[in-house]
């Protein structure tokens, strides 16, 4: 009997991390950065958690929009995952961030998404 063994590759993973103290804690449980995230959200668009998730609610795009750059970005969601938080598709979430990407990298509108996205990172990771 031939026993083959198993190859593991070690997995990467960017863990971010916050203060608490003089400990630091790595922000790897999912349910919790997207319940912070969707709280954050609400609290500076004054839109509740549902409406700010449903998809069919256009008022509150930017937002979607913004806290599916950050999940990608930020804490290494895939597309798909980071999309379906907010009900969208995977194709949906790559034009978002690749749009946000850009208006980062532009001078005249980085101003539109840049003090949106270090807020909700500050109250994510407090």
């Amino acid at each position: 009997m031939k026993t083959e063994k198993n190859k593991t590759t070690p997995t990467i993973m960017k863990t971010i991390t916050t203060t608490l103290g003089s400990t630091k804690l790595p922000l790897t449980n999912q349910k919790l950065i997207i319940h912070r995230l969707l709280q954050s959200l609400s609290n500076h668009c004054g839109f509740d958690d549902e409406y700010i998730k449903d998809s069919t609610k256009h008022n509150a795009s930017h937002w979607r929009k913004i806290g599916m750059y950050i999940l990608v970005k930020q804490f290494g969601f895939t597309y798909e995952h980071a999309a379906n938080v907010f009900g969208k598709k995977a194709p949906h979430a790559h034009v978002v961030v690749k749009e946000i990407k850009e208006k980062l990298e532009t001078e005249g509108v980085r101003h539109e998404v840049l003090p949106y996205i270090n807020q909700v990172m500050f109250d994510i990771e407090s």
